[in-house]
């Protein structure tokens, strides 16, 4: 059997949970819509390797120190104006400095029915090397549904938690 050594991480120091405390209305139109930051209002805990406000910029969260990071994002989005079915899609971006570009595996897709049972949640995990000063956020977008069909970002099942693996 073959053992695998691995860094002891200080866990309260190297994760960050946050979420938002109200939904987010996405753009109505044309598909596919123009992208939302999706903001985060609460911190739930916050590590010290993390810089974050819950006011200015609440989108961006910083990893103030670099390793080898885990990933997980809670997106749910709902129909609320609409008998007619609508999708979104969700990516996480990231800044090393010169301007946030999508990082091509954290996409996921949510697929609405009607606003009397349109809620659909999506959960991405994913592994990802970090420098220090890397500033990381999550975007998302109205794919599919009827013009004006309006697409919410569900506060009740919606948070992004990055934890240090190494």
């Amino acid at each position: 059997m073959t053992k695998i050594k691995t860094k002891q991480i200080n866990s309260k120091d190297g994760t960050i949970e946050v979420y938002n405390s109200s939904n987010i209305n996405l753009n109505t139109g044309s598909n596919p819509t123009t992208w939302t930051d999706i903001t985060w209002g609460v911190e739930a805990f916050k590590g010290s390797i993390y810089t974050h406000s819950t006011v200015t910029n609440s989108e961006e969260i910083t990893i103030d120190e670099g390793g080898y990071f885990e990933f997980e994002y809670s997106i749910t989005t709902d129909n609320t104006s609409s008998s007619s079915r609508s999708g979104a899609e969700m990516e996480v971006q990231i800044d090393t400095g010169t301007g946030f570009t999508s990082i091509s595996r954290t996409s996921s897709f949510s697929y609405n029915r009607s606003f009397t049972n349109g809620l659909d949640t999506k959960t991405k995990r994913f592994g990802l090397q970090i420098n220090a000063g890397d500033i990381v956020k999550i975007r998302v977008r109205k794919i599919a549904g009827n013009n004006p069909t309006q697409l919410v970002v569900d506060f009740r099942g919606t948070s992004f938690l990055i934890r240090r693996i190494e």
